[in-house]
């Protein structure tokens, strides 16, 4: 089952990297973390009413599972007993209904979700314990958003098209757009090309909840850069911690996985990280860890977890981590952070 997890983490690595233009006093290189902890999960056995779990958030007391292959795309528990509570959410025409949801988030607090549900954002909140589901039409239509996330002042920020040299593109309320941001490096050491010099840079973008900054880090390179919302390059960090690649490898077989999923509070950013290659995640070297930083972009803990996840998001006021694996639809797994 374990080798399946080379299928799973190519699925899941489908966003675009990015990188601002760097500016002085913001490279700073760490060579470790604050404080390594390892973590044993409990095991809540759930119902049968799971299939492929890709995502999950929080809304108040409950726990929203997110599966993309089945009829009713998401499983409601209580997020303290695991008590399943109901399914809602199906793909149609409906004015609720959903069409191809992303499978990341573009936005979550642990009040609402926002998702990138083709040409709409999807906002859904659980009230007196029903859900409730508010549209609105991205201003700019295009045929694909990859990466999206929600700034304030209503900006909408994702990866810019796979033609362009740009990393990011901003979406402004008025519907005007401005690609930005440059690789490390131009395509020449990828043959000169730019689809393979995007993949090789690809990543994952999370905004803080209040929207005035956001952070990107690299997939398979262990650095990431922090932005505020005009793109202005913040913090430019390097993380020379086992294990580290001084640069991608052209060869996509050789490379590195570091984070696979991203989540944001106000106080912290939270990476799930295999830091395996292909091979190494199919012979299960390790299990995943959970990796926190400072939005000055400090990397104050490290979690190594006891089993594997594929999702994951956090409770900070509880310090509870919760996961799933997309191959164990019957279990949700927490861990308590110290």
């Amino acid at each position: 089952m374990m080798k399946k997890n080379i299928l799973f983490v190519c699925a899941l690595i489908l966003l675009s990297a990015c990188t601002g233009k760097d500016g002085r006093g913001t490279d700073v290189t760490y060579t470790a973390f604050g404080k390594v902890v390892s973590l044993q999960s409990v095991k809540h056995d759930v119902p049968p009413v799971s299939l492929y779990p890709r995502n999950m958030f929080l809304a108040d007391s409950f726990l929203v599972v997110y599966n993309d292959k089945m009829d009713t795309l998401f499983q409601v528990f209580d997020k303290t007993t695991f008590d399943y509570k109901y399914g809602f959410g199906i793909t149609g025409g409906g004015p609720n209904d959903f069409n191809t949801l992303s499978t990341y988030w573009v936005s979550s607090d642990g009040k609402k979700c926002v998702m990138q549900d083709m040409q709409s954002l999807r906002e859904v909140t659980i009230e007196n314990g029903h859900p409730v589901i508010k549209s609105r039409m991205i201003p700019a239509q295009q045929s694909v958003y990859n990466g999206m996330v929600q700034l304030e002042d209503s900006v909408l920020l994702c990866d810019a098209d796979m033609d362009k040299n740009e990393v990011f593109m901003f979406i402004y309320p008025n519907g005007e757009t401005k690609n930005w941001g440059r690789y490390p490096e131009i395509a020449e050491r990828f043959r000169g090309d730019l689809a393979a010099l995007k993949d090789a840079y690809t990543g994952y973008t999370v905004a803080s909840p209040k929207g005035d900054r956001f952070a990107s880090f690299y997939a398979y390179l262990r650095q990431f850069r922090i932005f505020n919302l005009k793109g202005e390059l913040l913090k430019a960090v390097t993380l020379n911690i086992d294990p580290c690649d001084a640069q991608v490898s052209a060869d996509p077989e050789k490379r590195c996985i570091y984070p696979i999923a991203v989540y944001a509070t106000d106080n912290y950013i939270y990476t799930l990280n295999l830091d395996m290659t292909a091979q190494e995640i199919g012979e299960l070297k390790h299990f995943p860890s959970i990796q926190v930083f400072t939005w000055e972009g400090e990397p104050v803990a490290k979690y190594n977890l006891d089993c594997m996840i594929s999702c994951f998001t956090i409770d900070e006021a509880a310090k509870c981590i919760y996961g799933m694996f997309v191959e164990n639809e019957h279990t949700i797994y927490t861990f308590q952070m110290n």
